[in-house]
């Protein structure tokens, strides 16, 4: 008698999830809050970054350091799982130092119909947290200009990447309101964008960041 011997996939990246206490996000949050005080005081990432919004601004290196420690963690939990560093190492001649952050960290404050569009990073690993998200999806997909589309994809979070197959694909996440405090980390070259949200005049605030080997070229 015959038998199945069931699905085998082919090995590939994927993104890691990771959720924050309010505790731990404190002096993330607390810049953020000195930086819509006085954002003349940090310096402004527009012109160094593929967002079209209105806002982006650098973290101040105090509060990338202590990013950087708590994220790390997160990252070497990835690296265990999905061996990037090691493969990165194999096709790179910058595969050398220790991982930093540097100064590449920043924060951006996302306006209705603003977005950003597809792109990737330089560096090695890169992540975003959603700090404070002011939709539901469901109210976008519900109520936004797509609400008739076979694609909803408003306010949406995309991963896009070649399959095996060698199709375009693409990996939505539904970022809204109840992904507060949490973060994506995935490696810097896996292109991605963020689709415009509508119907709420509240800013969609985010940080974003590259860990790069401290011998290698700057991240963008």
């Amino acid at each position: 008698m015959t038998k199945s011997l069931g699905p085998h996939y082919f090995p590939n990246q994927g993104y890691w999830l990771h959720e924050f206490t309010d505790l731990e996000l404190k002096p993330l949050r607390d810049e953020i809050d000195r930086m819509q005080a006085n954002p003349k005081q940090f310096q402004d990432m527009r012109r160094d970054l593929a967002g079209n919004i209105a806002g982006s601004l650098g973290v101040s290196a105090p509060v990338i350091a202590y990013l950087e420690e708590l994220i790390m963690p997160v990252a070497e939990a990835y690296d265990r799982e999905f061996r990037y560093v090691k493969k990165f190492k194999n096709h790179t001649s910058n595969g050398s130092g220790r991982l930093t952050m540097s100064n590449q960290c920043w924060v951006n404050f996302q306006q209705a119909c603003e977005f950003n569009p597809l792109h990737k990073h330089s560096g090695v690993f890169s992540w975003v947290i959603w700090l404070e998200l002011p939709f539901l999806i469901k109210d976008q997909q519900d109520q936004g200009p797509g609400y008739m589309s076979n694609t909803p994809v408003a306010g949406a979070f995309e991963f896009s990447y070649i399959d095996a197959l060698g199709d375009q694909s693409q990996c939505h996440l539904s970022v809204d309101s109840s992904w507060r405090n949490r973060m994506a980390i995935f490696p810097s070259k896996m292109h991605h964008c963020v689709y415009p949200f509508f119907g709420t005049d509240a800013v969609r605030i985010s940080s974003s960041g590259n860990f790069l080997f401290d011998s290698g070229p700057p991240a963008q």
